[in-house]
């Protein structure tokens, strides 16, 4: 693996990571809670080393480092949502959150179906090995 790649994988899921945890870190803010805005992004930070060393132990994975951390960051979307969401105010800083658009159902759902792009990946490299 060069430098330009690690450098690529460190990047991407780290701005994945950090940028999929970051309402979490807005809600914590606005609901004055350190805990809810901390502990997402040491997860997040959790899901940037975890896939760089699954990368480097096995560089040809990539779709699997990627699925991987795909999952992970919804799991982590999912668990905070579903425990947060009566507190997710309905407007923050003066701008509408989206509540009062979309339901924890469907949210749940549309989390659901984010999954299956994870889970595409794995298999994805599944296959590959096989042919």
């Amino acid at each position: 693996m060069n430098k330009q790649e690690k450098l690529g994988v460190i990047l991407g899921v780290g701005g994945a990571s950090f940028g999929s945890v970051l309402w979490l870190v807005i809600l914590g803010i606005a609901l004055k809670s350190w805990t809810i805005s901390i502990v997402p992004l040491l997860l997040a930070a959790i899901a940037v080393v975890f896939s760089i060393r699954l990368y480097d132990i096995n560089p040809e994975k990539k779709f699997t480092v990627l699925g991987a951390a795909i999952l992970w960051l919804i799991i982590i979307n999912f668990v905070y949502l579903n425990m947060f969401y009566d507190k997710i105010p309905a407007m923050a800083c003066g701008i509408s959150t989206g509540k009062e658009q979309c339901n924890i159902v469907q949210l749940n759902v549309y989390l659901g179906l984010l999954s299956l792009i994870g889970f595409i990946f794995i298999i994805i490299d599944i296959l590959r090995k096989k042919s």
